[in-house]
């Protein structure tokens, strides 16, 4: 009998009655780069906790909170953490008023990937709140209040997404690291990992770097069997 999913090569484990998470979730933490010990990480629209979970075994002295608006999402991502025995906590909380003790170090997201302008909308309420992106610009504004000085947001977005991000970080200041994922040859890419460091005193620039071929079986393996992060296999920010 089957007791629990094993992801990341055995390093996540991940309750038997839950879907297996999507690989976007894995992507963005491997794209985290190395943070200090005690670093305060959050895992903004959690879920039901891949994103924070799969970042907080692979640097597991950080100080991993997630929130979502879903309660029933809070509720899968604690049972994963206690299932997996990884240190981290979750509150119901909507990231668009919520106000923390302090403020964090480093943040992962992964907003809804669909456009409604688009049309994608799903019928069922739990799925629209979690799928369709109405307007990017509140996240990241949002985002950048909860962020401490020299703190970093990673995010996973949908590729078309790329000129709506620019144009909104450029006020800010700082740096943004892009990387498309490529996951076919020939195709063209549909997703896109950014490093976002705000930094209102400084010039913005954005740097973007190379595609990474996630439909290569070597990187792939690496990631999402083995637990690596992109850094490693020389696509770091």
């Amino acid at each position: 009998m089957t007791t629990e999913i094993s992801l990341l090569g055995g390093r996540l484990r991940w309750l038997p009655t839950a879907p297996r998470p999507p690989e976007d979730a894995f992507w963005l933490a491997a794209s985290v780069g190395p943070l200090p010990a005690g670093t305060l990480v959050l895992d903004a629209g959690c879920g039901n906790g891949a994103a924070g979970l799969a970042l907080g075994v692979r640097q597991p002295e950080i100080v991993l909170h997630g929130i979502d608006l879903q309660a029933a999402r809070i509720a899968e991502a604690t049972a994963h953490a206690a299932f997996g025995g990884i240190q981290a906590s979750f509150t119901t909380a909507d990231l668009f008023t919520w106000q923390p003790a302090q403020p964090f170090g480093a943040i992962i997201c992964n907003p809804p990937f669909h456009q409604v302008a688009r049309g994608h909308r799903s019928p069922n309420p739990s799925k629209a709140l979690a799928h369709g992106l109405a307007n990017l610009g509140p996240w990241l504004q949002a985002l950048a209040q909860l962020l401490a000085p020299n703190g970093q947001v990673c995010l996973v977005l949908h590729a078309a997404l790329l000129p709506e991000l620019l144009t909104l970080a450029t006020p800010y200041g700082g740096t943004l690291h892009t990387r498309l994922l490529a996951s076919h040859p020939t195709r063209p890419p549909k997703r896109l990992l950014a490093c976002w460091q705000p930094q209102h005193l400084h010039n913005f620039q954005h740097i973007n770097g190379a595609i990474i071929p996630i439909y290569h079986t070597p990187l792939r393996e690496s990631v999402l069997r083995e637990g690596q992060s992109l850094a490693c296999q020389g696509y770091g920010w």
